[in-house]
């Protein structure tokens, strides 16, 4: 749901691994160009519906009392996103991405070269405050009336039955007064 744009990795790829990419990967030069505009990252998400989203979002703060906390996934991601209402400033809720449990994300093909997509993707986009694009795993999120908490753990093996997890990150959100919820606040992993 957040608003996300690609980021410039092109510039940290040797010419070697630019032409690796673009063989492998179908879509690595459109991905490339895309980066150097200010269009959206994934269409096919709300990014692709600017005006229904912000309707969405100008419902939530006119009725001044949600505490909006959106839960997501198909990215192949995890992601901790607060969302904004277009004019930037008025945050409007939160937002939590579970990455898959066995597909591959879209770090899983840049890691290898190492391109720490999670980082590129928070320094480019003011909504995205946190993203693993590399690792499998889940979202366990906590719902109490004075608060929420998202853990994203991971897993270290999908190709057997016997698998260890591990908390990644973990987030705690609380209700704000009107329609907004507090900043996401990291919490000790």
């Amino acid at each position: 749901m957040a608003r996300v744009q690609a980021p410039d990795i092109a510039g940290q790829l040797t010419p070697e691994q630019f032409q690796a990419l673009d063989q492998q990967w179908r879509g690595f030069r459109r991905f490339v160009e895309l980066a150097q505009t200010n269009l959206p990252f994934n269409t096919n998400a709300w990014d692709g519906y600017p005006a229904a989203r912000e309707r969405l979002y100008d419902s939530i703060k006119a009725t001044n009392a949600a505490n909006v906390i959106t839960v997501t996934g198909d990215t192949h991601t995890a992601w901790a996103n607060e969302l904004f209402m277009a004019d930037g400033a008025t945050r409007i809720g939160v937002e939590f991405g579970t990455t898959s449990i066995t597909s591959p994300g879209f770090g899983n093909t840049l890691g290898p070269l190492g391109i720490q997509l999670g980082p590129l993707m928070e320094a480019r986009n003011k909504e995205v405050v946190w993203h693993n694009p590399n690792d499998r795993g889940f979202l366990w999120l906590k719902l109490a009336k004075d608060r929420a908490e998202a853990e994203f753990h991971v897993v270290n093996n999908i190709e057997t039955k016997s698998f260890e997890t591990k908390l990644d990150r973990a987030f705690v959100v609380t209700p704000s007064d009107g329609a907004t919820v507090s900043a996401l606040q990291a919490r000790e992993a």
